[in-house]
């Protein structure tokens, strides 16, 4: 249904913290008197060397992670995409406002971190996400942080964000992986987990829209191990109609819930 895709949504986009960060600000801008921080991530999948300079905790910041050493490893070969040029399956309105009331709420009880991965193309996915995210930014106020994700392709090195991203988070920290061999390995193991933890979601994310843009849901999606959502994904425009047309001629009684047929992940 509709408000189980923004729930589960919403609850991926905050997802995950990066752990150990540099801030360099960019520049400046009064924000009232609003205690909202805004920051940007930009995973730069190649080489790069360290900087000396002094953390500094700043109001507004955004964030850049160059993970040379996992680039030259890559994802598995047998992975899907980890980018995906889909529409929404639901309404963009209604994904913020309730975005905005889970917000809203929890930074009056305490303080709360919103990180949104591949920020670019979160709000350039369709006209009005930009617009309607910026009124968020505007109504939001407490201690709530708000940390942004881009992803750059290895081979080109473009660091400029788009003007109205840049407005939106105005800051950058740099994140470089250790310099120290021991904790390089640490490293670069967890961020393999982590690849594979968004690539997991990445999937189930797509089956969700094919299935969403036939009318049809699975409510136990979330059973299927990683490697059967891999091949699920990949291969899901191709076995919807078989799988519907598998699931009638077993039940004679089939579910509907909001207009939607309702499919089970077990035979």
């Amino acid at each position: 249904s509709v408000t189980r895709s923004i729930s589960e949504t919403t609850l991926e986009k905050m997802s995950g913290l990066l752990q150990s960060f540099t801030m360099t600000p960019q520049k400046e801008q009064s924000r009232g008197g609003m205690r909202r921080q805004n920051s940007m991530t930009d995973m730069k999948l190649r080489s790069s060397e360290s900087t000396n300079s002094i953390p500094r905790l700043r109001r507004n910041a955004s964030t850049s992670s160059d993970m040379s050493s996992l680039a030259s490893q890559g994802p598995p070969s047998n992975s899907a995409p980890l980018r995906r040029a889909s529409s929404w399956t639901f309404d963009e309105k209604m994904l913020v406002q309730a975005l905005y009331k889970i917000l809203h709420k929890v930074s009056k009880k305490s303080p709360i971190v919103l990180y949104i991965r591949d920020v670019e193309k979160f709000l350039h996915k369709s006209p009005k996400m930009y617009l309607l995210f910026e009124k968020l930014l505007t109504k939001l106020e407490g201690p709530v942080l708000l940390l942004g994700s881009r992803i750059v392709d290895m081979d080109f090195d473009d660091d400029e964000l788009d003007d109205r991203l840049s407005a939106l988070f105005p800051y950058s920290i740099d994140i470089k992986p250790p310099e120290n061999e021991n904790c390089l390995v640490s490293w670069n193991s967890q961020l393999e987990e982590d690849m594979k933890i968004i690539q997991f979601q990445d999937n189930r994310n797509h089956i969700t829209e094919v299935l969403a843009e036939n009318d049809l849901e699975c409510l136990d999606l979330g059973s299927i191990c990683l490697s059967d959502t891999m091949g699920l994904s990949k291969y899901i425009e191709e076995i919807v109609v078989s799988a519907v047309s598998y699931h009638l001629m077993n039940h004679k009684d089939p579910e509907y819930r909001n207009g939607k047929l309702i499919l089970s992940a077990k035979r």
